[in-house]
């Protein structure tokens, strides 16, 4: 009887022990969501240092994806205002992935709050918009974009259609770009 006493009173104590060590190691929805911006917006700000392009709407709150409570997935837009190539599109999006999600996976806080880990690239969604000062399209490379792959979009303006003009996978981006700073090394 008194060991039964002693294990209810050492369950009772510790109960309340855990909630409070439970409630300290966890975060809530907008801290979560504020966690990740501080990972992620020194990535925007590089990036938009290192090229002129611009993160849509400055934030990337809605552009996070729970599913039971778990990061799957995070999308961001940017619009560039000047002209490019695939191959500037490519450096961009594919050092914009790969950073994110260096940046995640390094957050040991984080890790309890993802639904993959390590936080696979495929899961980071970026969308880059190539526009003309007037906020048209440009025609040759509109639109890129990383979901399932990365795919390059040109503007029909007959149609008013993006067109695509050519699709990799991230391998193949990375790749490419590894082989062409081995070629100007």
């Amino acid at each position: 009887m008194k060991n039964k006493i002693k294990i209810l009173l050492t369950l009772l104590l510790l109960l309340p022990l855990s909630l409070i060590f439970f409630k300290l190691n966890t975060m809530n929805d907008s801290e979560l969501r504020a966690r990740i911006d501080r990972n992620i917006d020194p990535v925007i700000e590089e990036i938009e240092k290192k090229y002129p392009i611009h993160c849509k709407g400055g934030t990337i709150k809605d552009g996070l994806y729970y599913q039971r409570k778990k990061l799957c997935e995070i999308s961001i837009s940017f619009v560039a205002y000047h002209q490019s190539s695939i191959q500037e599109a490519r450096e961009i999006v594919v050092q914009i992935i790969q950073k994110i999600t260096d940046l995640i996976n390094k957050d040991k806080k984080l890790r309890p709050y993802l639904d993959t880990f390590p936080f696979p690239y495929e899961k980071v969604y970026i969308s880059l918009y190539f526009r003309q000062p007037d906020n048209n399209y440009y025609p040759d490379l509109a639109h890129v974009t990383s979901y399932a792959g990365i795919h390059y979009n040109s503007f029909d303006s007959r149609t008013s259609d993006l067109k695509s003009i050519y699709s990799e996978s991230f391998e193949e981006a990375q790749k490419i770009i590894q082989n062409k700073s081995k070629i100007n090394k």
